[in-house]
């Protein structure tokens, strides 16, 4: 094998350089050098540059002679057809080995990785071999896109087990790859560490071999094995050549190729949405696990809430597309029951308005629509709900129509007044289809009511121009039957305000009679002449007899009435006087 190294440098423990190809490089990886120190990395592989670059480090703990032990950073960078050599990584050991004691000024010895002496075992890394399931398994979820995490305490092994996986897949991936051993956890494609949180398995301390099998291994084990078979068929649908198409189409073909292996695999609820998370972006396969996994669906637990919505929103796309949305597949309890356990208001939003652009009408999604226009005015939806189109002769419309009227029926007449506001509020261009019918479904439920006083001119005149609706002319028509109305009430408060006015002066002046006196007062003197002459044959007892008794009532009335009866009495003197006068002439 050729020597490919074409660069190789010691950092100490800060980053500063302390050999290689001069100050110019020092930049390039001094940041590299510090994080391979701060994770104690046993190994970091980068395989760059589609395999034609491949970049090893390792923190090495050393001993200054007579000193105390410290940390220095090696790094190596091999160019060319590297991505077939795994051979490299023993080479870049061998040089570290060599490397570190003829640094200048500094008597160091090689003291370990992560413990003493356990470099010592790595001239050796050839003779370690993995148990072929291992490394299958690995192999498969690097083809399903996914990460690799393996927890063990041995440098050696760990190295070894990277190694073992680099000879196996080679640059078969055709992808950017990053492997790491360290005493501290990576966000890595493989990561192999003592203290790993979630590992995916556990090397076993006296080989290469898992301790027990991890979950679902049938399916990623059968992922190598297709993209074996397949590898022409596989790459010849591939529009661009990068990991996650390459896994996309892998997955797939595994699924077609070996469509009941892999559900029997994921046979049970709890397994099934670890089946949904591989093929959540592959509509072809989504349709058939709804079609034969129905009963397994409505039972399987949710972990990830963004996921499920995801898989609905695709799932509609492809109904949609098949002019389906409706059939019983749209509105099937499985795909109702992922609906109705996502909880998250967010992320149900997000799916609420993917449904709707897809056009995956159901009922219990259009419900859900509205209630969250109503209960947050939510003009995000609104607008979402008001871009629904319907084409010439397209019957779902009229099932849209139905299923509207129906989410509208549970909503009193004032939550109903609100969404008419909100729309004649937040309408700016014209609607489509959709918004239309939404419209005019709460106008018929409104239509006993008078909407004048609720909306405003500007919410009526919106709602008129977009929607086509008369709220304006009725608007107008409810104000000038308002002010006639007012008009006829203020005669009305006119006239009675008049009789008020007149039954007070009435009682304020003594009464009727006395105001009736009054207004009669300058005629009574000439009328009380001419009766005077016509009664000739009364007595003076029959004159004086009344006036007694007016005299005896008047007195009665107190003594601020005492002026006049002085002033009547004066004048039935004047009376008598004129009648004894009359009589002794008729004597």
């Amino acid at each position: 094998m050729p020597n490919l190294v074409s660069e190789f440098y010691v950092y100490n423990s800060t980053g500063r350089l302390l050999s290689g190809d001069g100050e110019v490089y020092s930049n390039e990886y001094s940041d590299l050098a510090k994080q391979i120190d701060s994770k104690r990395n046993a190994l970091y592989f980068k395989l760059a540059e589609k395999g034609s670059t491949l970049i090893l480090g390792c923190s090495v703990i050393v001993e200054e002679v007579g000193g105390r032990e410290e940390r220095i950073v090696c790094i190596g960078r091999y160019s060319g057809d590297v991505g077939h050599e795994p051979a490299l990584i023993t080479q870049f050991y061998d040089t570290v080995y060599a490397e570190i004691p003829r640094l200048q000024k500094l008597d160091y010895r090689v003291v370990g990785l992560w413990e003493e002496n356990d470099i010592n075992d790595f001239s050796g890394l050839h003779n370690h071999t993995a148990d072929e399931n291992v490394v299958e398994y690995a192999y498969g979820k690097l083809l399903a896109n996914e990460k690799v995490s393996v927890k063990s305490g041995s440098a050696v092994n760990a190295v070894s087990l990277i190694s073992n996986i680099f000879a196996a897949i080679g640059n078969s991936l055709e992808a950017d790859l990053k492997f790491m051993a360290s005493q501290y956890p990576y966000e890595s494609d493989i990561s192999v560490c003592p203290i790993e949180p979630n590992p995916d398995f556990e090397l076993d301390e006296h080989g290469l071999k898992w301790k027990s099998t991890p979950h679902y291994s049938e399916y990623y084990l059968l992922l190598p094995r297709v993209f074996r078979e397949k590898t022409s068929e596989i790459k010849s649908n591939l529009k661009t050549k990068d990991r996650m198409h390459l896994s996309f189409y892998t997955k797939n073909f595994a699924f077609r190729t070996y469509t009941w292996d892999v559900f029997n695999i994921f046979a049970t609820s709890e397994s099934l949405y670890a089946l949904f998370e591989l093929y959540k972006k592959d509509i072809s396969v989504l349709t058939q696990i709804f079609k034969e996994r129905s009963t397994q669906i409505r039972q399987m637990p949710i972990t990830d809430e963004t996921t499920v919505a995801n898989i609905i929103a695709l799932y509609s796309k492809q109904l949609s597309s098949q002019n389906a949305m409706f059939s019983h597949m749209g509105e099937d309890e499985a795909l109702k029951s992922l609906f109705d356990r996502i909880r998250n208001p967010g992320v149900k939003k997000k799916l609420d308005i993917a449904l709707l652009k897809n056009r995956g009408l159901w009922s219990y999604a259009i419900r859900d629509t509205i209630r969250r226009i109503q209960g947050h005015e939510d003009t995000e939806l609104l607008a979402a709900l008001c871009s629904v189109g319907f084409t010439y002769g397209d019957n779902s419309g009229e099932r849209f129509r139905k299923h509207i009227e129906s989410a509208l029926s549970s909503y009193d007449k004032d939550q109903l007044v609100g969404l008419l506001k909100l729309v004649g509020n937040n309408t700016k261009t014209s609607p489509a289809t959709g918004g239309k019918i939404f419209v005019d479904s709460i106008s018929a439920q409104l239509r006993a009511y008078d909407l004048s006083s609720k909306l405003t001119t500007y919410e009526a005149e919106n709602l008129d121009r977009y929607f086509n609706t008369n709220y304006v002319v009725a608007k107008q028509r409810t104000q000038k039957k308002k002010k006639q109305n007012m008009m006829t009430m203020a005669s009305y408060a006119l006239v009675v305000m008049i009789l008020i006015a007149g039954i007070a002066y009435v009682f304020t002046n003594g009464g009727p009679m006395a105001v009736l006196a009054n207004l009669t007062g300058g005629n009574n003197s000439s009328v009380d002449g001419n009766m005077s002459n016509v009664n000739n044959s009364l007595n003076v007892s029959e004159n004086t007899t009344p006036m007694d008794e007016s005299a005896e009532n008047l007195s009665m009335n107190g003594t601020n009435e005492s002026p006049n009866i002085n002033d009547s009495s004066e004048n039935e003197s004047m009376a008598s006087s004129d009648d004894n006068e009359t009589n002794q002439t008729v004597q």
